[in-house]
């Protein structure tokens, strides 16, 4: 946290060291991302490429900041809280928020290629935000340095196969609705759930996915939500649901909550989970 005199506004400043004498390649990766301003992405209100700093020993060292707007939480801390799972109307709400985040990065050429609960935070307007743009692609760069995170990423980034980045950011979307929805992994990237590979299933026979979620017990989601899902995950990325695919379909635009009615909701899941929060 940062408190502004000036402004007399509190921040969030994100920290990078150098690298020995070298500017961290993160941070100057993060920064290329200053231009982006929209409800639904983080913003970065500025950056300091050398400040100078001690250590508890008195000895001089530089970092970079970046100095950001505060946000409440991260939705893996507020996922955690009881009563948000399985409310398909907060699903809903907030996967609202977060296609009209990817889709603004897609309009302005950017990939994310990291996006998971962690990377997204609950702002002070209730409003959800994509954050963490250090590993992220921008059109015209020569090489991508996401990745993506397990259980999360999407196939042509765990395999290092990346010819347009965009729809990734598509395919991880899809995994935090469903995450978000039921209140467990689709599949894990690593590891069988009771003997089947629910990861390869997903893929390549998503009839048998379904078919193995109904028998252990997990197969309550609705079959809008089911068929867009599949949709945004196929193994293909030109054959995913596109921006607009996505927003016409029928899950997507059923009922979600206003702000006011969200608000409600979140300060009684944010109390029950103990997380320290405040809001404009």
């Amino acid at each position: 946290m940062a408190y502004s005199p000036n402004t007399k506004k509190t921040y969030a400043m994100k920290v990078f060291n150098y690298n020995e004498k070298e500017i961290n390649e993160s941070y100057l990766n993060e920064k290329r991302f200053s231009f982006l301003k929209h409800q639904n992405v983080i913003s970065i209100i500025r950056g300091n490429d050398k400040y100078p700093s001690r250590d508890k020993n008195g000895k001089p060292y530089f970092s970079s900041y970046l100095l950001m707007e505060l946000a409440c939480c991260d939705f893996d801390s507020l996922m955690k809280c009881p009563g948000f799972y399985g409310n398909e109307k907060l699903t809903r709400t907030f996967f609202q928020q977060l296609i009209e985040g990817i889709e603004y990065l897609q309009s302005q050429g950017v990939a994310h290629l990291d996006i998971k609960p962690e990377n997204l935070l609950l702002g002070t307007d209730v409003k959800l935000k994509i954050t963490d743009f250090d590993l992220s692609y921008k059109k015209g760069d020569r090489k991508f340095l996401g990745k993506g995170s397990i259980h999360f990423r999407a196939p042509e980034l765990m395999n290092k196969m990346i010819d347009d980045p965009q729809p990734a950011d598509i395919f991880s979307a899809a995994i935090i609705a469903f995450v978000m929805n039921s209140g467990y992994m689709p599949y894990l990237e690593d590891k069988l759930i009771q003997g089947n590979d629910l990861y390869t299933l997903l893929t390549l026979n998503p009839t048998k996915f379904w078919e193995i979620h109904n028998a252990i017990g997990k197969g309550s989601l609705n079959e809008d939500f089911k068929d867009l899902f599949i949709s945004m995950t196929r193994y293909e990325p030109q054959r995913r649901a596109t921006i607009r695919e996505i927003k016409s379909s029928k899950w997507y635009n059923g009922e979600i909550y206003s702000d006011a009615e969200l608000k409600l909701l979140l300060k009684d899941i944010i109390e029950k989970g103990q997380l320290k929060m405040s809001w404009k």
